[in-house]
């Protein structure tokens, strides 16, 4: 019985588990310009809140209709750099769902909030992630701006603590 409970809790463990991004994949980014010539500055954005269930669930961008949302609202709030020389970087995140964003908010105005205790802990650690890639692999020093959106903004302000 013990060996049972032991494999049980092994395999809950696992099913749980939530594991990194790996940003050096293409798909793990719904806008990657790293190869975009004669630019100037960079723009690392964080999409905004895109989805809502009754339960508590994270963004999932391997449904294509997620995956074509993120990259189509990315495009659209990025879009004003078009014309100029700027290339732009906007990672997948995991993101809570509608709800679970209102209630982080709600716990945002507490003195002692912590955001890993909460379902948004994700989209900050993959923000960490994803900015950490982008910084090592495409920055090479040269300027860029911080753009966030709603849960994005709110992610990159927790991950500029940590990186």
């Amino acid at each position: 019985m013990k060996n049972f409970t032991l494999i049980i809790l092994l395999l809950f463990t696992l099913c749980t588990q939530v594991f990194a991004i790996d940003y050096s994949k293409s798909e793990n980014w719904a806008i990657n310009s790293n190869n975009k010539l004669n630019t100037e500055y960079d723009v690392f954005y964080i999409y905004p809140t895109l989805f809502k269930t009754d339960k508590k669930s994270l963004f999932d961008w391997n449904n294509p209709e997620y995956n074509q949302k993120a990259k189509k609202f990315s495009e659209l709030q990025t879009s004003i750099f078009d014309s100029k020389k700027v290339r732009v970087f906007a990672p997948f995140v995991r993101q809570a769902d509608l709800t679970s964003a209102l209630d982080i908010i709600v716990e945002l105005k507490k003195e002692n909030f912590d955001y890993r205790l909460t379902y948004g802990k994700y989209g900050v650690e993959d923000t960490i992630d994803a900015l950490k890639y982008y910084l090592e692999n495409y920055n090479n020093g040269r300027p860029y701006i911080l753009l966030g959106h709603s849960q994005g903004a709110v992610d990159l302000l927790y991950a500029l603590k940590e990186v």
